[in-house]
């Protein structure tokens, strides 16, 4: 990979003095494609906006092509060739498709190659230029979103940021839409992509970063050919042949679900990151025994299935018959350890600490 163009350092961001980012570090090399995947709410779009200067970062700092951009106005990272495409398109609706896409060629530079961009804009979106004289208010959702990437194009940027292409439209203009992404990475552009969609960017992005949905920061970085990331189809495959009842729900919003649901899926969720141990705490705590039954017929299947277990638990009836070894803690000291059957010989272990 190249050096970097654009380098996010330890970057804080936000408003009204209230952080989204916190300590946000990631580099996007020159002619990579580096894609920024979350859920809703948690931060995307406020990194781009502090990248284009929309919004001031509150502490960090954001470099291109080596040099620091500061409290630079919009209009001059603009000028250097940091180009935003925003959620909602932002087009202007009572303009022609031509006139939006000349819209991107107001600068200088970019205004002297105005009839190469068009002819490259209209090379990979013929669609626009069969539109090229409709109001842009006519356009299909898919449409609007072609020609806002497009009117991006026409500023001859050395950086693309694009914000939620697939957002609302139908799964056909996506397609087109990620085509799009895939032949300007295929020639060469420097893309910053964010996208909900993780399964759009899988095989596209160089590197993805995922936004952390608990302390709203980046936590994870892998590339999309590693590790669990290209695994995660045959890992879904496998929690749900041992979980059907999270297959029937996957649909369904977490907070919806049971307390033992919600126990599967925590388990779930640690299976997918393809560890070659899990430490699980305290599994059956609170839930009802029908519930049990099911967390400790999975924590077998998981055993049985070759997986390294590392299991705290305080209902020592569940753990009898599956651990190969026991440890009884007691006041942050090992008091003792053995198998089960070596536990059942002691009955005064058994009475003082586990009820027996």
């Amino acid at each position: 990979m190249s050096t970097p163009l654009l380098e996010v350092d330890s970057l804080d961001a936000g408003y009204h003095g209230q952080r989204v980012l916190r300590d946000v570090s990631f580099a996007v090399p020159e002619g990579g494609l580096i894609t920024i995947i979350g859920p809703n709410g948690h931060g995307k779009t406020t990194l781009l906006r502090a990248v284009s200067g929309l919004i001031q970062p509150m502490a960090g700092e954001i470099r291109f092509d080596g040099r620091g951009l500061g409290r630079a106005r919009v209009d001059q990272i603009v000028a250097l060739g940091i180009v935003h495409i925003p959620q909602g398109d932002m087009i202007f609706s009572e303009m022609t498709v031509r006139d939006n896409l000349l819209m991107g060629a107001y600068l200088p530079g970019p205004y002297r190659q105005m009839e190469a961009s068009l002819k490259e804009v209209y090379a990979l979106l013929p669609r626009l230029q069969e539109r090229e004289s409709q109001v842009a208010s006519t356009l299909s959702g898919g449409e609007r979103r072609m020609l806002a990437i497009g009117r991006g194009m026409m500023t001859g940027g050395r950086i693309l940021l694009i914000d939620e292409p697939s957002l609302g439209l139908a799964p056909i203009a996506i397609d087109t839409i990620y085509g799009l992404i895939r032949a300007l990475k295929e020639a060469g552009r420097t893309i910053l992509l964010v996208e909900e969609n993780a399964s759009r960017v899988h095989d596209l992005a160089d590197r993805i970063y995922l936004l952390d949905l608990l302390e709203t920061r980046f936590h994870l970085a892998v590339g999309p050919r590693q590790g669990p990331y290209r695994q995660m189809e045959a890992s879904l495959k496998e929690v749900y042949a041992l979980l059907p009842r999270l297959q029937e729900r996957e649909s369904q919003v977490a907070s919806t679900l049971s307390g033992g649901e919600r126990r599967m899926l925590a388990i779930g969720r640690g299976m997918m990151t393809g560890g070659r141990i899990l430490l699980i705490d305290e599994p059956s705590l609170g839930l009802a025994p029908i519930a049990i039954d099911t967390i400790y017929g999975l924590i077998r299947a998981l055993k049985e299935a070759g997986r390294t277990i590392l299991l705290v638990e305080e209902n020592a009836s569940r753990v009898h018959d599956l651990a190969d070894r026991i440890y009884l803690l007691d006041h942050g000291e090992f008091v003792w350890q053995g198998t089960a059957s070596e536990l059942d010989l002691h009955e005064e272990i058994v009475e003082t600490y586990l009820g027996g």
